[in-house]
């Protein structure tokens, strides 16, 4: 059943009405760092939409990115016919990143926005969008504060359009983006702070979680912490849950952790 058009519809098309005579303004190329999200797959869309110039979308690939949010990326792109760079870079390269410390974001965000500045500088683009939005603005992330250091554009942010609003406007414009069944978050984060990052833990994760799905678990989490791990699944109960156990602590026994915890429901 389609939305109503009430006072939150109207409030959310004002917004991107907003958003869109900005884009319409810009004569210059421009690029966006596109994860293949909801929130860069819409802002990709009014980009080439209603930008007047040239559109690059530039998806980073490192060890941090789980192996399903390429595909979903190559997907969304593909059905917004938009070519996308794919750009990669190695974090495990900047000890800051690898010590995993409070400030792991910041440093990240860094090092992988001055990588994409300096490469689209080479193309003669000296503008960089970012899908963060507003809700973001409201939580503890330390890489916003990289993102303003570096002068990178938020634009969802900028006209005040929220998670909800997105959701709300995809649905109306039907944006197919499968990119939201992703799992849409750096690897690094499974990994407990303070705990230095490995290859080894993050190809772990990302084999738990991408069974998982395949099991049909949905945004479900695998957190790895000093000799233990975690399963979160917010969608199902633990006794749901439990029915998959063994399959996982066969994969968890095989790489050396003996200990895990199931955290399950909303």
């Amino acid at each position: 059943m389609p939305f109503k058009h009430d006072d939150h519809s109207s409030s959310a098309l004002n917004k991107y009405n907003e958003l869109c005579r900005y884009l319409s303004s810009l004569r210059h190329p421009v690029a966006i760092a596109f994860s293949g999200g909801s929130d860069s797959s819409f802002l990709l869309d009014a980009m080439l939409k209603h930008c007047r110039v040239p559109v690059h979308a530039v998806h980073t690939v490192s060890p941090f990115v789980h192996p399903d949010d390429r595909s979903a990326a190559d997907v969304v792109a593909d059905r917004l016919n938009a070519p996308v760079l794919h750009l990669e870079w190695n974090p495990f390269n900047h000890p800051e990143i690898i010590r995993n410390t409070e400030r792991r974001c910041y440093f990240c965000k860094s090092f992988m926005y001055k990588n994409i500045l300096q490469h689209i500088s080479k193309l003669g683009i000296a503008l960089l969008m970012d899908g963060t939005q507003s809700d973001d603005l409201n939580s503890d992330r330390p890489g916003l504060q990289a993102i303003s250091e570096l002068g990178i554009i938020t634009p969802l942010a900028q006209f005040g359009l929220d998670k909800k609003d997105i959701a709300h406007l995809s649905y109306l414009k039907t944006l197919e983006t499968p990119a939201v069944t992703a799992n849409q978050s750096c690897l690094a984060s499974r990994i407990e702070t303070g705990r230095h990052i490995t290859h080894r833990e993050l190809q772990l994760v990302a084999g738990v979680e991408t069974m998982l799905s395949q099991m049909g678990l949905k945004n479900t989490r695998f957190k790895i912490g000093t000799g233990s791990a975690r399963i979160f699944a917010p969608d199902i109960s633990r006794v749901e849950l439990e029915v998959f156990f063994p399959e996982i602590r066969t994969i968890m026994s095989d790489s050396g952790f003996g200990h895990l915890e199931l955290s399950a429901g909303p």
